[in-house]
């Protein structure tokens, strides 16, 4: 299996080869495809031809907190045509992995999925209510809401996710407000088997407002045990392989502690 990484980055290149490395370091052959903000002019490409099978988005958008990233994962999915690879993966800066094992994990599943109930941000509702995507739901229910990063989508999956996005609600590819967070999670739903969905590979530690700390690391890395995560969803850490946030610092004590210890 092949994964391919999108990363949209907008500070900080050690931290962005941090990024790369962890990746590296713990899924087998990954594709990296990598946008930097059109704000970063510090941003040098050239750093990165050192790294195997990583790529530089040649499209520079400028996005910023609350805005939508549709029109830039959709330039990334169409730059990543050109590869060979299994499954579509989005992932940030303040992410890292923290064991193997994410490739038998995900196996032949179509996508990861689930539902934030109450987390929809309005931004990304009045987005919603602008489209035309609502037209083509059986009810306002089906309208998910989950973040974009740490979610993955089977080639074939997303390539009707994206041809459907761009043919049938292109609107949405020009709204200014987020839209990635409901529309990901609301087509992966329309396109996808409901017995081919597994739960995200990424813990969230937002939702509980607090940092990421030495013993969530510990005890996610430990296989099979019983742990509640996302608004109390009971899950398994066996299916945790990323925790987030993690300081965007190369020397943050968390980011230090999971490139030695991990």
């Amino acid at each position: 299996m092949k994964i391919l990484f999108f990363i949209p980055a907008h500070e900080s290149i050690d931290v962005l080869k941090n990024c790369v490395e962890n990746i590296q370091k713990f899924i087998k052959d990954p594709i990296i495809i990598i946008h930097a903000n059109a704000s970063w002019h510090e941003f040098d490409k050239d750093i990165f031809k050192e790294y195997t099978n990583t790529y530089i988005l040649p499209q520079r958008f400028h996005f910023q907190k609350w805005t939508s990233m549709l029109p830039i994962i959709m330039a990334a999915y169409k730059y990543s045509l050109q590869f060979q690879y299994d499954h579509f993966s989005i992932f940030h800066t303040n992410c890292m992995f923290i064991k193997h094992g994410l490739e038998e994990y995900i196996g032949d599943n179509e996508v990861s999925f689930y539902d934030y109930p109450g987390y929809m941000h309005p931004n990304a509702i009045r987005c919603m209510e602008r489209s035309r995507l609502l037209d083509y739901l059986p009810s306002k229910e089906q309208v998910f809401n989950n973040q974009a990063e740490g979610n993955f989508y089977r080639k074939d999956i997303f390539i009707k996710m994206m041809t459907f996005l761009e043919e049938k609600v292109s609107e949405l590819l020009s709204d200014p407000d987020t839209g990635e967070e409901c529309v990901l999670p609301t087509l992966s739903w329309m396109f996808s088997n409901k017995d081919k969905r597994l739960f995200p590979y990424l813990l969230m530690h937002y939702c509980k407002n607090r940092d990421i700390t030495v013993e969530d690391v510990e005890l996610y890395r430990t296989y099979d045990q019983d742990i509640t995560v996302f608004y109390d969803f009971p899950a398994k850490s066996s299916s945790i392989f990323c925790l987030k946030p993690i300081h965007r610092s190369i020397n943050d004590p968390i980011r230090k502690y999971i490139n030695e210890v991990c």
